[in-house]
């Protein structure tokens, strides 16, 4: 084990040795316990600011994916019937218009 030595206020050291004592323990124990945690705040905050991008960037791109989505897609998603160009022209009787223009043509 390493042994470094540190400079703290005699008074602090006091009142923590005195609480170690109370706790059943060794200030050296509670230190130990307790410097990981701190050592490791800085690697914790930036995998939090990583996640928050992360989840910024999924929330973009779930938006810009609800944009651009074609025309009826959300009728889909809702489980409503689509109706695509193809069935408008159907509807609308493009074929009878279409044999009417033909040059000869005997439809009414």
């Amino acid at each position: 084990m390493f042994k470094r030595t540190v400079s703290v206020d005699d008074q602090l050291i006091k009142r923590a040795c005195t609480r170690a004592v109370q706790q059943g323990t060794l200030l050296s124990a509670r230190v130990r316990a307790c410097l990981p945690r701190y050592a490791n705040q800085g690697d914790n905050q930036l995998q939090r600011q990583r996640d928050d991008a992360t989840a910024r960037q999924i929330d973009a791109i779930e938006a810009a994916t609800l944009q651009s989505q074609p025309a009826g897609a959300a009728e889909i998603a809702a489980g409503q019937p689509q109706h695509t160009f193809r069935d408008g022209l159907y509807a609308s009787g493009f074929r009878a218009t279409a044999e009417q223009a033909k040059p000869g043509s005997t439809a009414p």
